[in-house]
C-alpha cells in the first residue's frame, strides 16, 4: 500500500513534475483504504456502499453530534470473565437530548417456532403444525401425563446455557388466561422440552375447555 502524504503533497513550492509522485501515492492510498471496507471500482451500482464496518472501541460513551451514533465498547462477561466487544446505538429524542446508549448485541435469537399445539404428534417430527420457524425443524408432544412439548434445533447452540421464552399466541375460548409460565428441562445443545402452565396447572393441548390454537417458543443465546 502507498503511504499517505496529504500534509506534503501537493506542495505549492514544487513544480508539477515534482508533485506528481506524491499526489499519485495519495490517490492510491485513498483507493486502497476505501476498498478495504467498501465496494470500490468494481461495480458502478455498488461502488461506495459498505461491505463491512470496522469500528474502534471507545473508552467512554460518546456524545451524539448529529441524530444518532453507532459505536463499540468493552464489557466484561461474568460467565467467562473475559472482555467482549459490544455494539451500541445512541440517539436523540425529539427535543434533541441524547438518550441512554442501548446495546445491540446483548443476545442472539438462535431459534424460534410458532406452532399449533393441538395437532402436534407424540413423536417429534416436521409437519403442518409448524406455522413458522427458524432453526427448529421438529416439534413433538410428550403425552397427556407430562404435557410437555419437545423441540429439535438443526444448528446446535454453543452450550446449554441458553434462555427460552414462549407463550400462547392466541386462543379460541372466552376463558381468560391468568398467567402462562415457561419451564425448561433436560436441555442439550440440539434438543429441549417445554411445559406451558396456565394458572399454575400444566396446559398441554387443552385445559378446562381452553383450546390453544397457536403457541410460540424462542431460544436466545
Amino acid at each position: 500500500m502507498a503511504t499517505w502524504n496529504g500534509g506534503s503533497f501537493p506542495n505549492g513550492a514544487l513544480n508539477l513534475p515534482d508533485n506528481r509522485i506524491g499526489i499519485r501515492d495519495n490517490f492510491i492510498y485513498i483507493e486502497d483504504t476505501l476498498g478495504a471496507d467498501h465496494f470500490w471500482a468494481n461495480d458502478a451500482a455498488k461502488d461506495g456502499y459498505h461491505q463491512q464496518v470496522n469500528m474502534e472501541t471507545k473508552a467512554a460513551t460518546p456524545g451524539v453530534a448529529l441524530d444518532s451514533v453507532f459505536y463499540t465498547n468493552t464489557v466484561n462477561n461474568l460467565k467467562t470473565t473475559k472482555d467482549e466487544k459490544i455494539l451500541y446505538y445512541r440517539a436523540k429524542d425529539h427535543d434533541g437530548n441524547a438518550l441512554p446508549a442501548q446495546p445491540l448485541s446483548f443476545g442472539t435469537v438462535w431459534a424460534y417456532v410458532v406452532f399449533d399445539p393441538k395437532t402436534v404428534p407424540t413423536t417429534a417430527a416436521m409437519g403442518a403444525w409448524i406455522k413458522k420457524s427458524k432453526n427448529i425443524t421438529k416439534v413433538g408432544y410428550n403425552g397427556n401425563t407430562a404435557k410437555t412439548f419437545s423441540f429439535t434445533m438443526t444448528n446446535v447452540t454453543p452450550d446449554t446455557n441458553y434462555m427460552i421464552f414462549g407463550s400462547v399466541a392466541r386462543q379460541t375460548s372466552a376463558n381468560s388466561v391468568a398467567s402462562i409460565s415457561l419451564q425448561n428441562s433436560g436441555t442439550t445443545t440440539s434438543n429441549f422440552d417445554v411445559l406451558f402452565t396456565t394458572s399454575g396447572s400444566p396446559t398441554g393441548r387443552t385445559q378446562s375447555g381452553l383450546s390453544i390454537t397457536h403457541a410460540w417458543v424462542m431460544v436466545v443465546v
